[in-house]
């Protein structure tokens, strides 16, 4: 028996059907994905601490902070994504609605079993085509762990400078004060509020256990989509 063929959206069909639905979805190759109606506990706990995280360091800058709720659009095919966690450090929003950001330059995504392929995979390989997205971020809610991908004209695997500790992202346009760039952070060796947040984010996975990182010899490039996973 013939299987009838998946049903076709334009985006204007998509948003019309979104802006007004109950639950979000996703819009790829022109199918409407259903997202998850609801998170876990841990999901949203860690989600929480990341923003705040976040907001606390990009306070006195131009950088932006958004949860589930922003939507964003990889111009480069025309999908359309909810990310767990995005930053842009110059908004530029496809309309007068500002709901599909387009210039994202931080990505975070916190796994989950119904959803670690999708976001190892096709929507890693979306996302990779935004052109100012400077860092991928995958985070579990099993252990405190993190894995991590920088933009060097592709994004790679980045290492942690040390196990145990997960090196602060790379991307710049914010700063300090005192004129340092937001988000390096200063002595990775001097404990900080930062590293207090992290301990935090590593509560909230409820069965979470140490977890040590791997580490490529010094010098190495790699462009594999598995990253390197480093502790929280």
């Amino acid at each position: 028996m013939a299987t009838a063929a998946p049903t076709r959206y334009t985006p204007e069909e998509y948003f019309a059907l979104e802006r007004h639905a109950e639950f979000r979805s996703e819009y790829i190759d022109g199918r409407i994905i259903a997202t998850s109606p609801g998170a876990s506990r841990s999901h949203n706990l860690i989600v929480s601490a990341l923003v705040r995280h976040l907001e606390e360091q990009l306070e006195n800058g131009p950088c932006e902070v958004y949860t589930t709720s922003q939507r964003v659009k990889v111009s480069a095919s025309g999908d359309y994504l909810f990310p767990d966690v995005a930053v842009s450090c110059d908004p530029q929003f496809e309309d007068r609605a500002s709901d599909n950001l387009l210039n994202p330059v931080l990505i975070i995504e916190v796994l989950s079993d119904s959803t670690e392929g999708y976001d190892r995979r096709k929507k890693f390989d979306l996302y990779r085509r935004i052109e100012s997205l400077r860092e991928y971020v995958l985070v579990s809610q099993k252990e405190p762990c993190a894995e991590r991908h920088v933009r060097r004209g592709f994004l790679a695997p980045q290492h942690g400078r040390r196990p145990g500790r997960l090196a602060p992202p790379h991307f710049r346009g914010a700063r300090n004060p005192d004129g340092t760039d937001q988000l390096q952070g200063n002595d990775p060796d001097t404990p900080g509020p930062a590293d207090r947040e992290r301990r935090r984010i590593a509560r909230a996975a409820p069965e979470a256990h140490s977890a040590g990182g791997s580490a490529a010899p010094k010098g190495s490039t790699t462009n594999s989509l598995a990253g390197v996973r480093v502790t929280v």
